[in-house]
Formats: structure tokens, C-alpha cells, sequence
């Protein structure tokens, strides 16, 4: 059966998008129509340093480009009214350009590194979008982005069906796994969305 919703809970619905959208309208621009096309990011503006971290912060002392030539990292983070919209990063470190295609292949762990029940699906809560899969080439110090996205709702009082997360593994085909420190606190639904790789915003 189809639950309904009535007038009031409509209005709460597009109050609660009215605030999200000034925090996360900078994430739109990246979105565009899918192609299967080689697509390189044209803007210095989404470049890194060679090698080193996304952002232009430099490499730590274990932070060896990985055999793959790509290094995943966990971007910027917000959070409004119940939703949670993650950047996840992918840039190339190594001195020849990259291919990269497609969604990110997501793994969630426990504190301690156990395996965690999130469903991963593709796609994006209004107001973001997923452009779909693409092709992009990747120059020597270029990153693509990705966003994770998921609600933190709890329909029911018993706290064992509350599913979180303290660490995501980025999985292959772009590179290596490589686990990161991110709390995904997914609620009893225990679904999050996730959108393909994609040309990253231009700056404010």
C-alpha cells in the first residue's frame, strides 16, 4: 500500500528543501548529461599537485601513489535537516593520465573493520543529481568527485536495527581498496545513494 501524504507533510517536505538548497547548489554545477565520451577536466581551477593530497595539501610520508595512479579521499562534508551529502574525491597522483568510469564500488566498516548492511544505491536527492556513467580522463594531478548521500532517519524504537558505519573502503575498478575514517550514521533504513564520477564544481 502507497503511504499518503497530506497537505502539511508536503509543506514540511519543500521547507526542508528550501534550506538545503543554498548549502549544497555549489554541487550541481558538477552535474551535467551522460556521455560515454572521453571527457577530461579542462579547469586548472580542479587541479592538484602531482602526487600530492586533493586540495594541494602535501603528501604524508605514506602517502606513495598507489600502483593503480589513483588515491581516494574523503572531501567536504554537510549536513542539514537530516540528509548528508559527502564528497568523495579520486585524483590522480601518478605523471600519465588516468581513466576513470562509472560509480565507486562502496564497502562500510565497523569500528572494528567488520563489515556493516548498507544498501548502496545510485542516484541523488533533490536538489543534487547524478549525471549517470561516464568516461574521464584524468591529467597527471586531476581529480573526479563523487557524492554520497543518505538520510539519517529512524523509524523504530529498537536501537539494534540503527545501522552506522565508522569507516568506507573505495573499491576498485579506479584503484586499490583504500579505507577511510567517515561515520555514516544511516538510521534504520540503512540506505545511502551514491553518484557516479564526475567533473568536479568550479570554485565560488
Amino acid at each position: 500500500m502507497k503511504a499518503r501524504v497530506g497537505p502539511t507533510a508536503g509543506r514540511s517536505r519543500r521547507s526542508r528543501l528550501a534550506v538545503l538548497a543554498p548549502a549544497l547548489i555549489a554541487l550541481l554545477s558538477a552535474c551535467g548529461s551522460a556521455t560515454d565520451h572521453a571527457a577530461p577536466i579542462p579547469s586548472s581551477a580542479n587541479r592538484t599537485d602531482a602526487g600530492a593530497e586533493p586540495g594541494g595539501q602535501a603528501p604524508t610520508a605514506d602517502a606513495a601513489c598507489p600502483a593503480s595512479g589513483m588515491r581516494a579521499r574523503v572531501g567536504h562534508q554537510e549536513a542539514a535537516m537530516g540528509l548528508r551529502v559527502v564528497t568523495l574525491e579520486m585524483a590522480n597522483c601518478s605523471d600519465a593520465g588516468v581513466v576513470l568510469r562509472g560509480y565507486p564500488e562502496l564497502t562500510f566498516l565497523d569500528d572494528a573493520g567488520a563489515p556493516v548492511p548498507v544498501a548502496v544505491a545510485t542516484g541523488a536527492p533533490e536538489p543534487l543529481t547524478d549525471p549517470g556513467p561516464r568516461t574521464l580522463t584524468l591529467p597527471p594531478g586531476y581529480k573526479a568527485v563523487s557524492y554520497l548521500s543518505w538520510h539519517n532517519t529512524v523509524t523504530d524504537a529498537d536501537e539494534s536495527r540503527v545501522v552506522e558505519a565508522e569507516h568506507i573502503v573505495i573499491g576498485p575498478p579506479a584503484a586499490e581498496p583504500t579505507t577511510l575514517d567517515l561515520k555514516v550514521d544511516a538510521g534504520t533504513t540503512g540506505v545511502v545513494q551514491v553518484t557516479a564520477w564526475q567533473q568536479p564544481p568550479p570554485p565560488p
